[in-house]
C-alpha cells in the first residue's frame, strides 16, 4: 500500500510502505535494519508508525485547521491505525485498558504481555 499525499509545507510524509515505513525513513525509534521478531511485534510497529503520522499531521493541522489534504491524510491514517489496533486486540490482547472488550467480569488487561514486552533485551 503506497499512498502519496503531498501537503505543501509538511514536507515528504505521504509515502507509507507495506511495513509502515513513512517516507522511507524506517520505523520511529527503531534502528535501521531491524526486523520484527514476530507478527505481534510487526503489527505493533505498524500501529506506532500510524500513530506517529497522526501526531505529526495533527501538529500541522493545529496551525492549518482548514487544509483539506491534511484533514484527509489524518482521517486515512487514523482509520488505518484504529483498524490495526482492533486487529491487534483480537489477536494479541488489548493495547491499553480502553481496548478491552465489553466483558468486564474480570480485569483482562493484565492477562497478556504488556505492549512493550516484545522479546528484546532493553
Amino acid at each position: 500500500m503506497n499512498t502519496n499525499i503531498g501537503m505543501g509545507g509538511m514536507g515528504h510524509m505521504g509515502n507509507m510502505d507495506d511495513c509502515g515505513n513513512i517516507g522511507g525513513m524506517g520505523q520511529p525509534g527503531i534502528p535501521s535494519g531491524m526486523k520484527p521478531l514476530n507478527e505481534r511485534e510487526a503489527l505493533l510497529w505498524k500501529i506506532q508508525a500510524y500513530e506517529f503520522a497522526c501526531t505529526e499531521v495533527g501538529l500541522f493541522l493545529n496551525n492549518n485547521p482548514n487544509d483539506k489534504t491534511a484533514l484527509s491524510y489524518f482521517k486515512q491514517y487514523r482509520d488505518m491505525k484504529n483498524q490495526l489496533e482492533s486487529e491487534f486486540t483480537k489477536r494479541f490482547g488489548p493495547l491499553t485498558a480502553t481496548h478491552m472488550d465489553n466483558d468486564l467480569s474480570t480485569w483482562k488487561w493484565i492477562e497478556n504481555p504488556w505492549p512493550w514486552e516484545i522479546g528484546r533485551e532493553v
